[in-house]
């Protein structure tokens, strides 16, 4: 697939992230199973880019790859190349990925309550995660739209409601001025407006902070009215890569034209069934080189190959370094 820029209209800079033909295999009960398939893309400063497939389709395995984060109890092999901030990460040792999770990349989930410790407060959170930082808690906490810093600093997490508590990740985040935020559905457990504020805080740090962000998301309305660009993943492969516009008017794969098809908002037909789309699903393993999304494909031709290399043992990194 031929690389894209981010913008169209602005020269393109140096990448904060360059990911190529990354796979990841985990043992599940004895048994290994590819949950990403030769993943390639960059990500430029202040983009952000929408990782958009259904649930199961390796959204969190990539964001958890990322990270360093890959459930060690899963025996993870790594094979590819991921360069953060011109580091390579895979098969770096422990040190290297700890001072990566420190400096380089943070990460924001959908569930605030679960990320926070119940029993400290947003204070003392703040600085351990930004090693002891103190001046700048309020003033973070502050950006972040939320009102009295000072009192929410020294709140417990389960005063703050669900929203101020996103806040809270994000700020937390953003303090160490990460070159890259992996932001997992961190609106989903939110209502409509305070989503709208969530993403425009997102959108207001990556321009005046330069961070790129990975915003994973299965919400395609989300993704249309926040990021750049667009990566469509189905059964742990990249199926379709372009500008978010571009793909909303013209989608190239028919799962990402089902997922569209598949939107409901203020403008939708009441009136109109929602197309879906059928059950049967196969994975990448199950038909090798073939397109995983053949079998559910209204469209299929003989011709829905892909040629692509197997993975070779020798690039295979163990990825337990958490």
């Amino acid at each position: 697939m031929a690389k894209l820029s981010h913008r169209m209209s602005e020269p393109v800079t140096e990448s904060v992230l360059t990911v190529k033909d990354l796979s990841v295999i985990l043992s599940r009960e004895g048994r290994p199973s590819r949950v990403l398939d030769g993943i390639s893309f960059d990500i430029f400063p202040s983009e952000i880019i929408a990782l958009v497939g259904e649930s199961g389709s390796g959204k969190t395995s990539i964001g958890l790859t990322l990270q360093g984060l890959l459930p060690r109890e899963y025996l993870p092999q790594i094979a590819g190349s991921i360069r953060l901030a011109g580091i390579e990460l895979v098969g770096a040792g422990r040190r290297t990925w700890q001072s990566a999770r420190r400096h380089l990349v943070r990460a924001i989930s959908q569930d605030p309550m679960g990320a926070l410790n119940p029993t400290m407060t947003i204070r003392r959170q703040m600085q351990e995660s930004n090693g002891g930082a103190e001046r700048s808690i309020e003033d973070w906490l502050n950006r972040t739209g939320l009102p009295d810093p000072d009192r929410i600093a020294d709140a417990l997490p389960h005063r703050l409601s669900g929203g101020q508590r996103q806040r809270v990740l994000i700020a937390m985040a953003m303090m160490a001025r990460p070159k890259l935020l992996i932001a997992d559905e961190p609106t989903t457990a939110l209502d409509v407006t305070v989503q709208a504020q969530i993403l425009d805080l997102l959108r207001d740090l990556a321009r005046d902070q330069q961070t790129a962000i990975l915003f994973v998301t299965h919400d395609l309305s989300v993704a249309a009215s926040l990021a750049d660009r667009i990566l469509v993943l189905y059964a742990g492969r990249i199926v379709e890569m372009g500008r978010m516009q571009d793909v909303a008017r013209n989608a190239a794969h028919p799962y990402s034209a089902g997922l569209l098809a598949a939107r409901f908002d203020v403008d939708s037909d009441r009136r109109r069934p929602l197309p879906t789309l059928p059950s049967e699903r196969t994975s990448s393993v199950d038909v090798g080189n073939a397109c995983a999304y053949a079998t559910r494909c209204p469209i299929a031709q003989p011709d829905c190959t892909a040629i692509r290399p197997p993975l070779e043992p020798a690039s295979v990194h163990d990825g337990a370094v958490a």
